[in-house]
């Protein structure tokens, strides 16, 4: 099996079960990226606009100020009448645009501390996107690998476990009706029962034939003669060897002259 597997020893998909978790939390790893560098543009923020607060109550108290030392300054010095109106339209027009100079910087600063924003967080999702995607070639190849490694390991088991348990074609049938649809190496053992099942079937026609050839040598009628599966060795010690076939008569030969084929029959060695 993979040395390097770190899922449950029940899942057939261990890296893709760990990249679906490392992709979860990379998610959360980006999510609280994005709510730190939200949080840090609201301090900023309203940073700024502490500062336009201040800066324009300042101005306000500048202008009132001005405003009500206007008169005092303009009977010191003789203007009255249209100039002295004129001073005060200038005094207001000053406190409007310093309070419009105020207005823009504020802007701009949140401005900037916007755009700082969505370019953080636009890089930082770059980069997990690349990262991810990394992430996935590496654990998908190490899948694969895994895959390969625990179809040969089952395969391999299978072989080993089963190469000499079927003695039929008829069970060599029965087990390929028996793999599940979802076994990993379906295919590759359908195909070794399916060539296991045409040689026992190959072995079982010469075996009938065989029967039925030696049957007909014997000359005799009745029912087929009962196959003796274990054969004795031509070059077995010599012995001598009653025959007890019904089909024969009772005979006893010197050693060396009797040999027992596989149907359990004598013959004369010539």
């Amino acid at each position: 099996m993979a040395t390097n597997y770190m899922s449950t020893a029940q899942s057939k998909t261990p890296y893709v079960d760990l990249y679906n978790a490392y992709e979860q939390q990379a998610k959360a790893k980006g999510d609280t990226y994005k709510a730190n560098v939200q949080n840090q543009f609201d301090t900023s923020k309203k940073a700024v606009e502490q500062d336009f607060d201040r800066g324009s109550q300042e101005q306000y108290i500048n202008y009132k100020q001005g405003e009500k030392a206007l008169p005092e300054q303009l009977n010191k010095a003789g203007i009255g009448g249209g100039a002295a109106e004129s001073s005060l339209i200038r005094l207001k027009s000053a406190y409007g645009g310093t309070l419009g100079d105020l207005a823009a910087t504020k802007n701009t600063n949140i401005g900037n501390l916007e755009s700082t924003r969505l370019q953080n967080v636009t890089d930082y999702e770059a980069n997990a996107k690349q990262d991810l995607q990394d992430a996935y070639s590496s654990y998908m190849a190490k899948q694969v690998a895994y895959d390969q490694e625990l179809k040969a390991a089952d395969l391999k088991t299978f072989l080993n476990t089963y190469q000499d348990q079927y003695q039929s074609s008829a069970a060599a049938s029965q087990a390929i009706n028996s793999i599940p649809a979802d076994d990993i190496n379906r295919a590759e053992k359908i195909q070794y029962l399916q060539g296991l099942k045409s040689a026992l079937s190959a072995q079982e026609v010469a075996q009938q034939q065989a029967v039925a050839k030696a049957y007909a040598s014997s000359g005799t009628t009745g029912s087929a003669p009962k196959v003796i599966k274990k054969v004795v060795p031509l070059d077995a010690p010599k012995t001598t060897k009653k025959t007890t076939s019904s089909y024969f008569p009772s005979t006893t030969r010197s050693a060396g002259q009797t040999i027992i084929d596989e149907f359990g029959y004598g013959s004369l060695k010539k």
